[in-house]
């Protein structure tokens, strides 16, 4: 799923779509189908925090600290890149790349940490989006910097290694992404 865009021949005819937004797969979403069949079965509110710890330790084998640990990795506010710079988040705060950067470094090692003993797979999946955030991230900022007056001809050594590195790291990613998707995605 996601958002895509027509390629039109003679006579309206659609000969092409070509992906603009990709949206991960469903199968990576076990906590909030989790999350969700909680707040069905009750009248009140859900506790989000509870119910990801909950999770954490009945269906990942985690502990109560890395459950908690978990939900904080959750609620990182998404940035959104218009215009090649980070807007402000939910909370009217704007970051640096280098701190959204920062962040996400700091989560992908906290993720990397936690040893669940089951469903191990829910884990690698959290794993791979926050991965595949960092890099496009990563992106956004080299386009940031290439496209900013005082980029140089003298840098461009530097921003084709850069770009090379990114889509070094992009080739991985989407090897780990038809690894987990195997059996649920058609190829």
């Amino acid at each position: 799923s996601g958002i895509f865009s027509t390629i039109w021949e003679l006579d309206y005819e659609v000969i092409d779509m070509i992906p603009q937004r990709y949206v991960y797969p469903m199968n990576g979403f076990n906590p909030l189908i989790y999350m969700y069949g909680k707040a069905l079965n009750q009248t009140s509110p859900i506790d989000p925090q509870s119910v990801v710890v909950e999770y954490a330790q009945q269906q990942l084998g985690l502990s109560a600290d890395e459950g908690k640990r978990l939900y904080n990795l959750l609620i990182i506010p998404q940035v959104r890149f218009p215009q090649a710079r980070p807007r402000a988040d939910h909370l009217g705060r704007r970051k640096s790349y280098d701190e959204i950067i920062g962040e996400l470094n700091m989560a992908v090692a906290e993720l990397r940490k936690m040893k669940p003993t089951r469903n191990k797979i829910d884990l690698e999946h959290l794993k791979l989006m926050f991965d595949i955030r960092l890099n496009y991230v990563k992106f956004k900022r080299l386009e940031s910097e290439i496209n900013h007056p005082d980029a140089t001809i003298a840098s461009v050594s530097e921003y084709a290694t850069r770009i090379g590195e990114i889509i070094s790291t992009e080739k991985r990613l989407c090897k780990r992404f038809a690894q987990l998707q195997k059996g649920y995605l058609h190829p």
